[in-house]
């Protein structure tokens, strides 16, 4: 434990050069850089056994830079670009410098990474997948100090759970043909909200509704760093209110309705209910709540409704499909994630002008038996093959 609190002590003062050498301002020299130079980039997951190994290559007059790297232990190769935004005015030496590095790996993960400068040849770095691990990075070393590195870290973190897969709908279809969740109206015109792992990669997506109509649905816009995507159908539709407060609290009730199993449970669209057990998700993520509602697959993309029958979050996993029991050596008891609505709302509003405010907000909270009677319509069985 000594060595692994040393470590990210280190990493936390050592890394990632992300000022000069990642934008690409100019050189201080009198001679103008046309040949990129590259530096060494070392990585790891903060509770997951593995290491990353790459570089940061400069390209000079570009504004950005070129990021590379493989992990040591399962071979996932990584890359991407690196962007700043926030450049203080008062800095002469690069620090304070700001940005970000959106990298994708071919496992189908993907890392968006935020950084800070802490000279012109050193900053620091974190980022976080999809499924919410976290990572730390070092950037600036010798090659020499980075050999000796990577080989103390591999060492501290080889005791940690193995780096858990990644869900993948692609194969999923692959093997059954078809794959299945939840989705829910978020305009009178047919737009619908679900997971983006629900639909990635899909051929064909049919949304069925309450009343089992079958309409065939068009991909609009994905996030899949937040796990949601925008889909339309022709259709006139009854939406549901999505949240727009941000005063989510511990114990509040909440449940949800959706499309779990159907191959085993039928059709019929079923209601779950819980609580908010943390404000938080994995490792701390701030764009998901915990919630205790039983999920199973097929409730991945349908809404997580407060006691006014408003959208505070889509639902999207649950903790035993992230750690595995050969993993961790414990089974899960209902710890389950969904995303905020606050991540819903960008890409609402980015495709369908003003229809947050089209929708009558909800005043009073309402008995659960009459949420689920007004949300029912609004809610839908996604099939995507």
């Amino acid at each position: 434990m000594k060595i692994i609190r040393l470590i990210k002590f280190q990493i936390s003062l050592v890394i990632i050069s992300l000022c000069c050498n990642l934008i690409g301002c100019a050189p201080t020299s009198s001679v103008i850089q046309s040949t990129p130079i590259t530096y060494p980039v070392i990585g790891a997951f903060d509770n997951l056994n593995e290491v990353f190994k790459g570089t940061v290559r400069e390209e000079p007059g570009v504004g950005k830079n070129y990021v590379e790297m493989r992990g040591q232990v399962t071979g996932i190769k990584c890359s991407g670009y690196t962007y700043a935004t926030e450049a203080p005015a008062y800095s002469v030496d690069c620090k304070g410098w700001k940005g970000e590095a959106n990298l994708t790996c071919d496992d189908g993960r993907i890392i968006k990474c935020l950084w800070e400068a802490i000279s012109c040849g050193k900053g620091i770095a974190k980022g976080v997948d999809q499924n919410g691990n976290t990572l730390s990075f070092v950037y600036g070393m010798s090659d020499v100090e980075a050999s000796s590195f990577i080989k103390k870290l591999s060492i501290a973190v080889s005791t940690l759970p193995s780096v858990p897969p990644l869900y993948k709908p692609k194969e999923i279809r692959k093997e059954k043909g078809i794959n299945t969740g939840t989705g829910f109206f978020v305009s009178q015109d047919g737009y619908i909200i679900t997971n983006y792992h629900v639909v990635e990669g899909a051929n064909e997506i049919i949304a069925i509704t309450n009343d089992k109509k079958l309409l065939k649905a068009n991909f609009v816009k994905g996030d899949p760093f937040n796990d949601i995507a925008l889909l339309k159908v022709i259709t006139t539709s009854k939406p549901l209110r999505i949240s727009t407060d941000t005063s989510l609290g511990k114990g509040e009730e909440v449940l949800t309705l959706g499309y779990p199993l159907v191959a085993i449970q039928g059709q019929e669209q079923k209601a779950t209910f819980g609580r908010i057990n943390a404000l938080t998700g994995i490792q701390g993520d701030i764009r998901f709540v915990q919630i205790d509602v039983p999920i199973q697959p097929g409730n991945s993309g349908g809404p997580l409704l407060n006691k006014k029958g408003q959208v505070i979050g889509v639902v999207t996993m649950t903790l035993s499909e992230v750690y595995k029991l050969k993993e961790k050596g414990i089974i899960p008891q209902n710890v389950n994630y969904a995303v905020k609505s606050d991540y819903i709302i960008p890409l609402i509003r980015y495709s369908i002008e003003d229809t947050l405010k089209r929708v009558e907000i909800p005043k009073d909270r309402k008995e659960m038996k009459e949420i689920i009677e007004i949300c029912e319509p609004s809610v839908v069985l996604i099939a995507a093959r």
